[in-house]
C-alpha cells in the first residue's frame, strides 16, 4: 500500500534514499558522508570515480579498527595465558602491582 508523502511522492519514492542511506551506514560511512553522497546522488554528480575515494577513506578507517581490535585480542589472550599459570593481572595486588599491570596493559601494542 502506497501513501503519499509530505509532498504528494509515494512511499517508493522517500524510501529509496532511507534505502541507500541504511547500505552506505553499512559499509561504514559517518552520517556526514552519508549526506554528502546522497546529496550528490541527488545532484547527479555522483559517479564512481567521483565517489571511489569515500569507499577507500571508508576502508582505510576499518583497517584501522581491526588493527586495535587485534591489539586488544592479543592483549587478553596473553593475560588469560598469564592466569592460567598463576599470574594474573587482576588478582589482589599490592597498589604498585596494581599500577605496572594498568600501565603494561595501556602500553601493549
Amino acid at each position: 500500500m502506497t501513501r503519499p508523502g509530505p509532498n504528494g511522492s509515494g512511499w517508493p519514492h522517500t524510501a529509496a534514499p532511507i534505502r541507500m542511506a541504511r547500505m552506505l551506514q553499512n559499509l561504514g560511512f559517518t552520517l556526514d558522508e552519508i549526506i554528502e553522497m546522497l546529496h550528490a546522488h541527488d545532484t547527479g554528480t555522483a559517479t564512481c570515480d567521483s565517489e571511489q575515494w569515500r569507499l577507500e577513506s571508508a576502508l582505510d578507517r576499518i583497517d584501522t579498527k581491526i588493527a586495535e581490535l587485534r591489539r586488544t585480542r592479543r592483549l587478553i589472550t596473553t593475560t588469560i595465558q598469564e592466569c592460567r599459570t598463576g599470574h594474573c593481572r587482576f588478582a589482589a595486588q599490592s597498589a604498585d602491582g596494581w599500577q605496572i599491570a594498568h600501565r603494561d596493559r595501556h602500553t601493549a601494542g
